[in-house]
């Protein structure tokens, strides 16, 4: 995990005490710098975390909600992550089991599109189920459905932040 995301975790959760090992930090620290290059050349930031604000477009579909408007932000962000990066280097996680299967369809549809790259390397879970797998890039989807629940679980933010 690169020490930018680390750090945010740590300060929220743990007052800063939590320690990244040092063996972690230099394994990613090529891809941390071609991350970088990345970020600053598409989004025009410098550092390793993006954080987008998709206004509340929930959609009920059938007995679940979704947000259809944040799974096509993150398309886009993934389309254009490939074009640096192989797919199997990312991975999207989302709190909710409705919005990972927003996610499926549009991985589908972005297969499609894109013809040539195969995208089934992508993991996209849920924030439980992710837990004890790993990502170099991860797309880390807190999308919000009328219900705050996730949100009020800060034991299930602080997995999304500290083990993905």
């Amino acid at each position: 995990m690169s020490p930018e995301i680390f750090k945010i975790g740590s300060i929220i959760f743990y007052n800063g005490q939590l320690i990244n090992a040092a063996t972690t930090q230099l394994a990613s620290y090529s891809l941390s710098l071609k991350m970088k290059n990345f970020m600053k050349e598409a989004y025009q930031v410098e550092n390793l975390v993006l954080m987008i604000d998709v206004k509340d477009t929930t959609e009920q579909i059938g007995n679940l909600q979704c947000n259809l408007v944040n799974a096509t932000v993150c398309m886009n962000m993934v389309e254009t992550l490939l074009k640096t990066f192989d797919s199997k280097h990312l991975a999207i996680i989302s709190p909710y089991r409705a919005q990972q299967e927003v996610y499926h369809c549009a991985l589908y549809q972005l297969q499609f599109k894109l013809k040539k790259k195969d995208l089934r390397a992508i993991q996209n879970k849920t924030i439980d189920s992710f837990q004890e797998n790993e990502a170099n890039i991860i797309i880390l989807n807190l999308v919000v459905t009328k219900k705050l629940d996730f949100m009020q679980e800060m034991n299930q933010l602080n997995v999304a932040l500290t083990q993905s």
